[in-house]
């Protein structure tokens, strides 16, 4: 295994990302934020951005790209604070997922 294959990079953390956001079901969805950021993207891309290195069909995810999504993940997560829905709000979720199971 080669230490390239090894290392944490943009695709591996933006996979995680979308697969914790159920995004990588609904591409369309991402390509709209994308484009609401100004970015443009294609499925062609996601899926060239979501495999590892050692994958020949892999392509590195730019930089300005990857930072494009966090902030993406931000203003979604701004914007449903706005309407009162928590997003990424783990606080106290041991507590009810534990209390939920006793029930």
């Amino acid at each position: 295994m080669s230490t390239q294959s090894r290392d944490i990079t943009f695709n591996h953390i933006f996979k995680h990302l979308l697969d914790l956001t159920q995004l990588n079901e609904d591409p369309d969805t991402l390509i709209q934020l994308f484009n609401e950021q100004g970015l443009t993207i294609d499925v062609q891309r996601i899926e060239a951005w979501t495999k590892d290195y050692s994958d020949p069909s892999a392509r590195r995810m730019p930089k300005m790209m990857f930072c494009g999504f966090m902030n993406i993940l931000m203003n979604i997560k701004n914007e449903a604070q706005l309407k009162e829905i928590n997003l990424f709000d783990l606080r106290g979720i041991l507590e009810d997922i534990r209390e939920a199971e006793v029930v």
